[in-house]
């Protein structure tokens, strides 16, 4: 295209430079930034020379900026700073919320879990409290049902029928004349609900009297007296029955006959930790250890608390925490399937008890030992070493 003149010329490339918004040029790896200001009407009436935008490039990295630009600039710095801060305490306290939560669910699965197993625990314990009593109603109106008159006592018929009894109750429990019966001995009354715990029925003269009877060469690490001694204590101190404790024991050993894994000398006098096999068990230093690790061990099976001693039962953490999951027993019925896997656990126990409280003996209590004076003793002897020699030498001069 071309002009008719070179003032036309100028004017049309000074209007066209005048409406450019930026220019980006690269140049030695320097970029630089061109603003331009236009001018309204490109081009005044009073003058012969355009009026052009004018050129802002930017400040270069070396060179210094005013004190009101360095204010603005540590402003924002600072603005920035706090609001990072902000952002991350925010996230601090949402994080420590979410924790908080998942450990309060945590604690409350953990409660739940807990509460339903107690439940199930008291779920099976009332369903065989109940079989227990549909068993012995059912056998009550049976008994009813076919009850005869009653045979005159000392006939060749109630003769009879006792002999019977004995025979079948040898390894079961006979209902003979309403009383139930087990190894020919009478079973104590209601005596699924004995306790294991409370006051003692039989003395200490009737277990006495009861393993001197049954034992006659009793072979233990203390006297017969001493022992029994030791479990009225141990048991009582924890609130046990101390009589039925020691029936036990005369079960577990046979009247410490033992003769099977476990000797005399272990002090182990309910057979712990004898699986059979050879395996001896466990072993205690002296008689009052072996009897308060028995005491354990029936606690370890009938609370959750635990005993007021020193635990020295062995196998006392591992029974516990078993019975706490699974429900703990407060009766000598609750042992049968639990202490031992065969039945009629407990009623061998009530038998060895009955035959405790059929003893005549007055109540025996174990004198002990004063404890003698030591420091007092060698004091003496040294005094009378000091005469002797004394009236050695003056015998000597005389002579």
């Amino acid at each position: 295209m071309g002009y008719k003149s070179v003032t036309a010329a100028v004017l049309a490339a000074g209007f066209l430079f005048a409406n450019i918004t930026a220019v980006q040029a690269k140049e030695d790896d320097r970029v630089a930034r061109v603003q331009t200001y236009p001018v309204s009407k490109g081009i005044e009436a009073n003058g012969d020379r355009p009026k052009v935008g004018k050129l802002i490039m930017p400040k270069k990295e070396g060179e210094k900026l005013s004190e009101r630009e360095l204010k603005k600039k540590l402003k924002r710095e600072e603005k920035l700073r706090k609001e990072r801060e902000e952002k991350a305490e925010e996230a601090r306290k949402e994080q420590k919320k979410l924790e908080k939560k998942r450990l309060q669910r945590e604690a409350k699965l953990k409660r739940e879990e807990a509460k339903r197993l107690r439940k199930e625990a008291e779920e099976r314990e009332e369903k065989r409290h109940k079989a227990e009593k549909e068993m012995r109603d059912s056998k009550k109106h049976s008994a009813d049902k076919n009850k005869v008159q009653k045979p005159v006592e000392g006939t060749a018929r109630s003769m009879a029928d006792k002999q019977a009894m004995v025979k079948d109750s040898a390894s079961k429990v006979v209902e003979f004349e309403g009383k139930l019966y087990f190894k020919g001995v009478q079973l104590p009354d209601n005596y699924q609900q004995i306790n294991i715990y409370g006051d003692a029925v039989a003395t200490k003269g009737q277990a006495v009297r009861l393993i001197k009877e049954k034992n006659p060469s009793v072979h233990l690490m203390c006297s017969v007296e001493e022992l029994v001694d030791l479990y009225w204590v141990e048991a009582e101190r924890e609130g046990v029955r101390p009589d039925l404790a020691l029936a036990q024991s005369l079960v577990e050993t046979g009247f410490y006959r033992y003769g099977g894994d476990v000797d005399h000398n272990q002090n182990n006098f309910c057979g712990l930790g004898t699986t059979g096999g050879g395996v001896k068990g466990a072993s205690f230093k002296t008689p009052e250890l072996g009897v308060r690790a028995h005491i354990q061990h029936l606690l370890a099976y009938t609370q959750k608390s635990r005993p007021k001693t020193k635990i020295i039962d062995p196998r006392y953490e591992i029974a516990h925490s078993i019975r706490v999951e699974r429900g703990v027993v407060d009766t000598w019925y609750g042992l049968n399937g639990t202490w031992a896997m065969g039945g009629l656990y407990c009623e061998k126990i009530m038998v060895m008890y009955q035959n405790m409280l059929a003893m005549q003996a007055p109540d025996v209590e174990l004198k002990k030992p004063e404890p003698k004076d030591d420091k007092k003793e060698k004091k003496s002897k040294k005094k009378g070493n000091i005469r002797d020699r004394i009236q050695k030498i003056l015998n000597e001069g005389k002579e």
